[in-house]
């Protein structure tokens, strides 16, 4: 850990950057790309790699955190339709051949709730978070 002699930023990976005239600097990954990028180099593969290995890292962290809070308002979701057993139990399934075998939209939001992925479990939050 360190930071960018160039730009500040805080930085995991540190490389060392020799100049023209011998003065040494440590830089992060995405300065080392501008400076091959700006000599007209490739970037070497090492960099590219771990540029892209901080990414994934930094999306997983902001995955699980998210994920996280959802799974907190799913559950208090669950909670509200299990406190109410005649929410939604009036109106039509959302999908016609479905609503025509008699399911309602209370069935449509408990399977949402068990099997759905998270944009659709986000969706029927805000329809139970909607429901007086």
């Amino acid at each position: 850990m360190g930071t960018c002699d160039y730009c500040g930023t805080g930085i995991a990976d540190c490389y060392q950057i020799v100049s023209a005239d011998g003065k040494r600097f440590v830089v992060g990954s995405d300065c080392v790309a501008k400076t091959y990028r700006e000599v007209g180099e490739k970037v070497p593969s090492s960099v590219d790699n771990a540029r892209r290995r901080l990414a994934r890292e930094r999306a997983a962290i902001k995955r699980q955190a998210r994920l996280a809070t959802s799974a907190e308002r799913w559950r208090a979701a669950h909670a509200k339709l299990e406190a109410d057993p005649i929410m939604f139990s009036n109106q039509p399934h959302p999908h016609e051949p479905l609503a025509a075998k008699g399911l309602t939209l209370r069935d449509y939001a408990v399977w949402m709730l068990r099997f759905a992925g998270e944009s659709g479990r986000n969706a029927v939050c805000k329809l139970i978070e909607g429901a007086t």
